[in-house]
């Protein structure tokens, strides 16, 4: 039970992380008290309603792993029809990433912490 709770602190301390992250990019982001709601999204960010948020901060998450396309995946079944999904995650000691899916060509993209708004906003848009 202690590593249950201790693995939903840590997961509530990472999404305070990121909202403030995108706030300090000027994006109007808080994270959602989900209160065990199935399908809630980990932030709620005004600013983008098109875009679904999946937080992450695992120690081991990089591109390639295992952690990452599990991220993706549940990211993608919680964005609904008609938004677009993306991962924010960072791990120990490292800058944000964001992963999201580009349309064309359809793959998945990570962009580093200086190209995230662009991308966020790119996401919102719906092209």
């Amino acid at each position: 039970m202690t590593k249950r709770i201790n693995s939903r602190r840590k997961g509530a301390v990472g999404e305070r992380a990121a909202a403030q992250f995108l706030c300090s990019l000027g994006f109007a982001a808080e994270r959602s008290a989900r209160n065990g709601v199935k399908g809630a999204g980990d932030l709620i960010v005004r600013d983008l309603p098109n875009v679904h948020i999946e937080v992450k901060r695992l120690e081991r998450m990089d591109i390639g792993t295992v952690c990452l396309a599990d991220a993706c995946d549940q990211a993608r079944a919680a964005s609904g029809l008609g938004r677009r999904w993306a991962v924010l995650w960072r791990p120990n000691g490292k800058s944000w990433r964001l992963t999201f899916r580009a349309h064309a060509p359809a793959m998945n993209v990570t962009v580093e912490e200086a190209a995230i708004p662009a991308a966020l906003w790119w996401l919102n848009s719906k092209e």
